[in-house]
Protein backbone atom coordinates (compact mmCIF):
# COMPACT_ATOMS: atom_id res chain seq x y z
CA UNK A 1 0.00 0.00 0.00
CA UNK A 2 2.86 2.40 0.75
CA UNK A 3 4.32 1.90 -2.74
CA UNK A 4 0.92 2.63 -4.30
CA UNK A 5 0.56 5.78 -2.19
CA UNK A 6 4.02 7.00 -3.24
CA UNK A 7 3.35 6.20 -6.91
CA UNK A 8 0.05 8.11 -6.84
CA UNK A 9 1.65 11.16 -5.23
CA UNK A 10 4.56 11.12 -7.67
CA UNK A 11 2.19 10.82 -10.62
CA UNK A 12 0.32 13.91 -9.41
CA UNK A 13 3.62 15.77 -8.94
CA UNK A 14 4.74 14.85 -12.47
CA UNK A 15 1.47 16.19 -13.87
CA UNK A 16 2.12 19.43 -11.95
CA UNK A 17 5.69 19.62 -13.27
CA UNK A 18 4.54 19.05 -16.86
CA UNK A 19 1.94 21.82 -16.40
CA UNK A 20 4.59 24.05 -14.73
CA UNK A 21 2.54 24.40 -11.51
CA UNK A 22 5.63 25.16 -9.43
CA UNK A 23 3.78 27.09 -6.71
CA UNK A 24 1.50 24.14 -5.97
CA UNK A 25 4.53 21.85 -5.64
CA UNK A 26 6.26 24.36 -3.37
CA UNK A 27 3.17 24.66 -1.17
CA UNK A 28 3.17 20.86 -0.83
CA UNK A 29 6.91 20.97 0.00
CA UNK A 30 7.71 18.76 -2.99
CA UNK A 31 9.85 21.36 -4.79
CA UNK A 32 12.23 24.08 -3.65
CA UNK A 33 13.60 27.14 -5.45
CA UNK A 34 16.71 25.24 -6.56
CA UNK A 35 14.61 22.47 -8.13
CA UNK A 36 12.42 25.00 -9.92
CA UNK A 37 15.48 26.81 -11.30
CA UNK A 38 16.93 23.50 -12.52
CA UNK A 39 13.71 22.54 -14.33
CA UNK A 40 13.48 25.99 -15.95
CA UNK A 41 17.10 25.73 -17.09
CA UNK A 42 16.49 22.31 -18.64
CA UNK A 43 13.38 23.57 -20.41
CA UNK A 44 15.33 26.49 -21.87
CA UNK A 45 17.78 24.02 -23.38
CA UNK A 46 15.43 21.17 -24.33
CA UNK A 47 12.02 22.69 -25.12
CA UNK A 48 8.59 22.50 -23.48
CA UNK A 49 7.14 19.51 -21.68
CA UNK A 50 4.26 17.89 -23.48
CA UNK A 51 1.76 15.26 -22.44
CA UNK A 52 3.12 11.80 -23.20
CA UNK A 53 1.34 9.76 -25.83
CA UNK A 54 2.21 6.72 -23.76
CA UNK A 55 2.25 6.32 -19.99
CA UNK A 56 5.53 7.32 -18.38
CA UNK A 57 7.28 4.87 -16.08
CA UNK A 58 7.53 5.35 -12.30
CA UNK A 59 10.12 3.05 -10.73
CA UNK A 60 10.67 2.82 -6.97
CA UNK A 61 14.00 1.64 -5.56
CA UNK A 62 14.00 0.89 -1.84
CA UNK A 63 17.03 2.01 0.14
CA UNK A 64 19.00 -0.77 1.84
CA UNK A 65 18.73 1.01 5.18
CA UNK A 66 14.90 0.99 4.90
CA UNK A 67 14.72 4.79 5.22
CA UNK A 68 12.76 5.28 2.03
CA UNK A 69 12.81 5.11 -1.75
CA UNK A 70 14.51 6.67 -4.72
CA UNK A 71 11.97 7.18 -7.50
CA UNK A 72 12.71 7.57 -11.21
CA UNK A 73 10.12 8.83 -13.68
CA UNK A 74 11.11 7.96 -17.24
CA UNK A 75 9.68 8.44 -20.72
CA UNK A 76 8.94 12.13 -20.38
CA UNK A 77 8.03 14.05 -23.53
CA UNK A 78 9.48 17.32 -24.81
CA UNK A 79 7.91 19.17 -27.75
CA UNK A 80 5.74 16.18 -28.65
CA UNK A 81 8.58 13.65 -28.75
CA UNK A 82 9.87 11.12 -26.23
CA UNK A 83 12.86 12.49 -24.37
CA UNK A 84 15.85 10.99 -22.59
CA UNK A 85 15.08 13.22 -19.61
CA UNK A 86 13.89 11.71 -16.37
CA UNK A 87 12.79 13.07 -13.01
CA UNK A 88 14.16 11.74 -9.76
CA UNK A 89 12.21 12.02 -6.52
CA UNK A 90 12.92 10.82 -3.00
CA UNK A 91 10.44 9.48 -0.48
CA UNK A 92 11.52 9.19 3.15
CA UNK A 93 9.43 6.94 5.38
CA UNK A 94 9.01 6.28 9.07
CA UNK A 95 10.91 3.35 10.59
CA UNK A 96 8.10 0.81 10.23
CA UNK A 97 7.33 1.88 6.64
CA UNK A 98 3.72 2.77 7.29
CA UNK A 99 3.92 6.47 6.46
CA UNK A 100 5.71 8.77 4.03
CA UNK A 101 7.44 11.45 6.07
CA UNK A 102 8.73 13.46 3.11
CA UNK A 103 8.35 13.18 -0.67
CA UNK A 104 10.16 15.64 -2.91
CA UNK A 105 11.69 16.30 -6.33
CA UNK A 106 15.46 15.74 -6.37
CA UNK A 107 16.62 16.36 -9.94
CA UNK A 108 16.00 16.10 -13.66
CA UNK A 109 18.64 14.32 -15.71
CA UNK A 110 19.25 12.58 -19.02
Amino acid sequence: MLREQITARVKEAVEDLIALRFEKLKENKMLDDEGEALIKQVLELEGAFSEPSEEYSIDLYEYNDNSGFSIEVRYLWIDGEESQLYFEFEALTNADKTKVEKLYFKTVDA
